[in-house]
């Protein structure tokens, strides 16, 4: 196995360990503070706090093409819309009657469903002053997905903000009952609040804080502040636990990493509802009085743009956005803009350098996790080391048996175990193995009990032990640094062999990238008739000034085979004319386009190409006469 090459002197990894261990104690000094000085147990008294500390400094802005009237929120603004929020609430128990299933108390779960505008983080921090968990709603879930999400948060209500209102209507009118947690309730009696009716409520207690000890004092830093839904790239979304303390962790954590400062402005193009935009963003740039500047939806023409003109220093990433970014034309001035940081995940090591220097970015923060995931020590990479996901010094990984990494037995898709005592392995550096991190009983990760079994594993090192299990593969080198290798559901088996699907999308990229502008390629495996395990497919999109005649196949083929083994080569290429379909983090949605699979009647105007299997040196077109051979047996792969 291959160990990813030292890209360090031995003097400046010792800096980098010095560096690593000073961030930590930073951090530990930060939340003592928070916690013991300024009793800070939730994101109400979080958001309390910054009022009270930064007063009358911006806080939230939108991208908006009138700059003269886009609105301006400061800290102490964005307070009292909170407090005008819950005094309505407050105000409509004391005062109004309604049925006991729509009384909402401490504990209790909303539902939140709204764009990235100025109201969405007011809007929470006013359910938080109540003690309540807020379920963030993908905002582009069709009716049945949002069924979904509404009935897996068991929630009481939900609050809409008035763009979003003809979105749920929608839901409401194709589905008339909702399975909300154990109780059938008519969509009729589900409580809808329309938050610009709330938030703009006249009160005259807006600056004064509802009480604490009365509408949440058994709130504790463990409970949920909110439930963030997974992306759902392989099917339906879960509901994921993210609790005060892990919200407020966040801001410290990330706003030392970043080197964020009061003067820095954020920019935020990703959804409020997931925890990059939401948490990662938002908690760093405003626990040291900095400004979110909010953007809708990511828009590649627009980012550096919005970048200029706002003064933007800072901003958040996921997915392939910056390969959106490096596919625009490139201009002389790319690099004139005031960014600095970029923070996020999925930034890949064959364009890492080069957004870095188009861009003129002096800095990247990149970091593995998952939005319901436990981890004994933060895995971050604020140290410029292309392509690796975090860093936590060799010595100290090595020595501590909190949190480790597996061998995993890709033929049987489960850990290793040794065939006498059942035990697993530790993998070491270079080789890839499951993350997983010790607990002393079952990590509430999800609100589902059953999704939370999932996401287990017992008697790995003795018997009687639980370990977290994370369901990804990662390897490390001996300077401690991790590398993201796949996650175990987008891994396919074929030939015998385990196919990661993030090595053979970067494989095509890197062998087309000087010779046919390459939009995006989506890499997953679809079964075949008479054959185990899946065949490796991958759904391309060109720019749209390039033939599909004019790809050499046999060049390809020939680039895949210095890069591949042959099992991970594709058999099958789908071209398309239209991008792949995404999550709003712009992760790619994989299982309809496995169901598709290569027949020729369900994929529309997508041209399929076939690996030629006498030769295996080049792709040719899929004719309905060689479909049929393959689903007959009859042409051996």
């Amino acid at each position: 196995m291959m160990i990813e090459k030292t890209q360090h002197s031995s003097s400046e990894l010792e800096e980098i360990t010095k560096q690593w261990y000073h961030q930590q104690e930073q951090c530990q000094h930060v939340m003592k503070h928070l916690r013991e000085r300024e009793n800070i147990v939730s994101g109400a008294d979080w958001m309390e706090y910054l009022a009270r500390v930064y007063r009358e400094r911006l806080a939230i802005q939108t991208v908006h093409e009138d700059l003269s009237s886009q609105p301006l929120i400061t800290f102490e603004k964005m307070n009292q819309m909170a407090n005008q929020l819950a005094y309505y609430l407050i105000e409509e128990k004391e005062n109004v009657p309604i049925s006991e299933s729509q009384v909402m108390t401490q504990g209790d779960v909303v539902c939140l469903l709204m764009e990235n505008c100025v109201n969405f983080i007011p809007t929470w921090g006013g359910l938080s002053k109540l003690g309540l968990t807020i379920a963030c709603i993908n905002t582009n879930l069709t009716s049945d997905r949002m069924k979904h999400a509404i009935e897996l948060s068991g929630a009481r209500a939900i609050f809409v903000s008035r763009r979003m209102l003809p979105v749920f209507e929608k839901a409401k009118h194709e589905e008339q009952e909702f399975e909300i947690a154990t109780r059938k309730a008519s969509i009729r009696d589900f409580k809808v609040y329309i938050v610009e009716d709330l938030i703009h409520f006249d009160n005259s207690r807006v600056l004064e804080n509802p009480d604490r000890s009365k509408y949440r004092g058994n709130i504790t830093g463990e409970d949920a502040l909110f439930y963030i839904y997974t992306s759902g790239t392989t099917g339906k979304s879960k509901c994921a636990r993210f609790s005060h303390r892990r919200f407020i962790g966040a801001g410290v954590t990330w706003s030392i990493q970043m080197d964020l400062v009061k003067d820095d402005k954020y920019y935020i193009p990703l959804p409020l509802y997931h925890g990059n935009g939401g948490v990662v963003a938002v908690s760093a740039i405003l626990l040291v009085g900095g400004c979110c500047v909010l953007r809708e939806k990511f828009s590649a023409s627009n980012f550096l743009n919005d970048i200029r003109t706002f003064g933007c220093t800072a901003t958040i990433y996921i997915g392939e956005l910056w390969r959106y970014m490096y596919n625009t034309p490139e201009k002389e001035n790319d690099a004139d803009n005031p960014l600095r940081v970029a923070a996020g995940n999925g930034l890949r090591k064959d364009i890492w350098e080069r957004v870095m220097k188009r861009f003129g970015i002096s800095k990247i923060v990149e970091h593995y996790g998952q939005t319901e995931m436990l981890s004994a020590h933060p895995m971050i990479n604020s140290y410029n080391r292309a392509g690796s996901c975090g860093f936590i010094p060799f010595d100290l990984w090595t020595n501590q048996k909190k949190e480790v990494l597996v061998t995993y037995d890709f033929e049987t898709d489960s850990i290793k175990r040794d065939p006498v005592t059942g035990f697993c392995e530790i993998a070491g550096p270079g080789v890839p193995g499951e993350d997983i991190t010790q607990i002393p009983e079952i990590y509430k990760a999800y609100n589902s009990h059953q999704d939370n079994l999932k996401k287990v594993y017992r008697d790995v090192f003795e018997k009687g032990d639980i370990w977290y299990r994370s369901g990804d593969v990662l390897k490390y080198d001996t300077d401690g640094f991790f590398y993201f290798v796949d996650r175990l559901g987008d891994s396919f088996r074929w030939k015998g062999e385990n196919v990661s699907t993030t090595e053979v999308c970067e494989a095509i990229t890197k062998a087309l990238d000087h010779h046919i502008p390459l939009k995006e390629a989506n890499v997953y495996g679809v079964q075949i008739p008479h054959c185990e395990g899946r065949a490796g497919m991958a759904r391309l999109l060109l720019d749209h000034s390039v033939n599909v005649d004019s790809l050499d196949t046999e060049f390809l083929v020939a680039e895949l085979k210095k890069h591949l083994p042959h099992y991970a080569i594709p058999l099958f290429l789908r071209v398309s004319t239209t991008e792949s379909d995404k999550t709003s983090t712009l992760k790619f949605i994989k299982s309809h386009y496995q169901a598709e699979g290569f027949d020729l009647d369900k994929v529309g105007q997508d041209k399929i190409l076939f690996l030629d299997p006498t030769t295996k040196n080049k792709y040719t077109t899929l004719s309905r006469e060689v479909f049929q051979s393959i689903v007959e047996g009859k042409i051996r792969l």
